[in-house]
């Protein structure tokens, strides 16, 4: 929902839905026109509309969200769609009382570009498969890295089948409201919070290995923030400062991620404007970029990672060791020569005795 759907629906405690249908008779009583004037006044103040009433919406899912984390935003949902997309286990694409015009996506979205299957029936919604009707196996493990409000973690525990998901932030207030929202969504029992920098956690000191993992992390040049949108400095720094240049995560993440993922395991990252070269650069290193997901402003906003495999290193590393190796070859004259790999350079000759 938009900002002043937000206001409205508050106001008059209805759906979006029912906003529209009834809009011809909505009258403000003078409670609601009290509400009205007091959200008013907080948003001059350049407080933002989601810390104001003190939740959004994020997948169609009611999120609670307060200043100790960063406001859930469309171009996340981007990233949770991509990971769904690229899945094929679907446990509930979208909650049973879903409507169509609360989708997450335009309205101009084709079916078959939904993050589910184009087979899928409307009656399908409610029934929830049996393990009997599918075969056993090992359930997705899936980490999120910086979770903040728990949207992408508790997204992907809504709508992905047999997932175990860990979510990690550094910040324990966001962790307990992270809690909080898992809890209001019933997906607690697939998600386990941990307080962590990246990997400092002493989980991360046994062998676990993902199949996905996923991170919306801060991005924001320290020198812009706040100078696009101001209200964006009510937000916690922690959770949009990356850094000189916004690429001091992917950096770290780059380095420290690839032994945590399984050897067809993916990385989704949610990426800034004009960032997406340099996050090209970052990943030329033991990793290969599938591809890059725009946004709808055309922007390269979700980008999608494979760790390189080991043989695939190793062929690497044979074939450099193979450039740099001497050739010897026996002349005529009765002399060796080790032939240089590059080209241009003298060969080296040494005598035969005897």
């Amino acid at each position: 929902m938009d900002e002043l759907e937000l206001i409205l629906t508050d106001i008059f405690r209805c759906s979006r839905t029912d906003l529209y249908l009834n809009s011809p008779s909505i009258a403000f009583s003078d409670r609601e026109f009290r509400a009205l004037d007091k959200i008013l006044k907080d948003r001059g103040q350049t407080r933002p509309i989601q810390y104001i009433l003190g939740y959004t919406e994020f997948m169609g899912l009611r999120l609670n969200v307060k200043r100790d984390v960063l406001i859930p935003r469309q171009e996340t949902e981007i990233l949770v769609e991509t990971v769904i997309g690229e899945k094929i286990k679907i446990k509930n694409p979208r909650p049973a009382n879903y409507k169509s015009q609360d989708r997450p996506w335009p309205a101009s979205c084709k079916s078959q570009d939904r993050p589910w299957p184009v087979n899928y029936k409307g009656q399908d919604r409610q029934k929830s498969p049996s393990k009997a009707d599918s075969p056993l196996e090992e359930k997705l493990k899936i980490l999120d890295i910086g979770t903040g409000s728990g949207c992408i973690a508790i997204a992907l525990a809504k709508f992905l089948e047999d997932v175990d998901i860990v979510a990690t932030d550094i910040s324990k207030q966001a962790l307990n409201l992270a809690k909080e929202n898992a809890k209001l969504h019933k997906t607690e029992e697939n998600i386990r919070f941990l307080k962590a920098d990246l990997f400092s956690h002493i989980f991360f000191k046994t062998d676990i290995k993902f199949d996905i993992i996923v991170s919306n992390p801060p991005y924001v040049p320290t020198s812009e923030i706040g100078i696009f949108d101001v209200t964006v400095t009510n937000e916690p720094k922690l959770a949009l400062d990356g850094g000189a240049d916004g690429l001091d995560f992917y950096r770290r993440i780059s380095r420290e991620t690839r032994k945590f993922l399984k050897q067809d395991g993916l990385l989704f990252l949610e990426l800034g404007d004009n960032q997406s070269d340099r996050i090209k650069e970052i990943f030329s290193d033991g990793w290969v970029i599938e591809k890059f997901i725009k946004d709808y402003q055309d922007i390269e906003r979700v980008c999608i990672i494979k760790g390189q495999m080991k043989t695939q290193l190793m062929e690497q590393s044979d074939v450099s060791c193979c450039l740099n190796f001497p050739a010897f070859v026996i002349t005529s004259a009765g002399s060796r020569k080790a032939q240089s790999a590059h080209a241009g350079d003298p060969p080296t000759t040494f005598t035969k005795n005897g």
